[in-house]
């Protein structure tokens, strides 16, 4: 299976990552953990639910907000 990384630095961003991702024909998204991720979870999780993508968060706070299944440390 073919990885693609797309990166998101602003918020204004997760659009077009989402486009880029749809347009690969991903089967899912894993959302890697970080401060600036950690805060638009819902706006991650709802481009993903529009995008019919499968999930996958470091944190249960993802699974929390809409992801698919989340496998990490305990905060």
């Amino acid at each position: 299976m073919p990885l693609q990384y797309v990166e998101v630095r602003v918020p204004g961003d997760l659009a077009k990552a989402f486009a880029a991702i749809t347009r690969e024909r991903a089967a899912g998204v894993i959302i890697f953990g970080g401060p600036f991720l950690y805060g638009l979870q819902s706006q991650v999780f709802e481009h993903a639910r529009t995008n019919r993508l499968a999930t996958a968060s470091m944190y249960r706070e993802g699974a929390e907000a809409g992801a698919l299944i989340s496998y990490g440390p305990s905060l």
